[in-house]
């Protein structure tokens, strides 16, 4: 926000902006059959819903996504921190240039008919906390990233985006875990 007097908004959307141009630039560079695989670690919802967005405008879909533990827990930086063990690593392919809008209610029904079995995978793997949250993330993305906008079924001319879509993932994982735990 330094760089754009304070406003937060501006800087969010120029980081945005520039990794939406770094992953279309990958998109270019990569062969019709090529897969992209990003590694990611951070606990906030904004950095999530910025990679996702970025993600999306530069033309990629989920295949696969895997959280593999590669933090230390004893570095000096995380004592007495909540951080993360756990990087997200995501497969991404090229989306057909064929593919159309999607629509919120299918979306969120193809997330909710798949992610459980991946959660149950990464809740018996020992993941918890927010490593269980964000490896959550990737599998949701495969039914979100397959449309290059998915709109609103209810709502004509409305979007679900990036940031209401991963709250909807959120509920999807609490409801599990509370699940687990009762």
């Amino acid at each position: 926000a330094s760089r754009f007097e304070g406003d937060k908004e501006r800087s969010k959307q120029a980081y945005e902006d520039g990794m939406a141009k770094a992953f279309k630039r990958c998109h270019e560079a990569l062969k019709d059959d090529g897969r992209l695989c990003i590694v990611f670690a951070n606990k906030s919802p904004d950095a999530w819903e910025t990679l996702v967005s970025a993600v999306i405008r530069a033309g990629f879909v989920v295949d696969a996504s895997w959280p593999i533990q590669t933090e230390m827990s004893g570095r000096l930086r995380n004592h007495n921190r909540a951080s993360l063990s756990s990087s997200i690593w995501i497969v991404c392919r090229k989306r057909s240039t064929k593919a159309r809008s999607g629509w919120d209610n299918q979306v969120l029904q193809e997330m909710q008919e798949t992610l459980p079995k991946r959660l149950r995978q990464f809740w018996d793997a020992g993941i918890r906390g927010p490593d269980f949250v964000w490896a959550a993330t990737g599998p949701a993305m495969e039914a979100y990233s397959k449309h290059p906008v998915v709109k609103k079924a209810d709502e004509p001319g409305q979007t679900m985006d990036v940031s209401e879509f991963l709250d909807h993932v959120r509920r999807e994982v609490v409801d599990f875990a509370v699940g687990r735990v009762l």
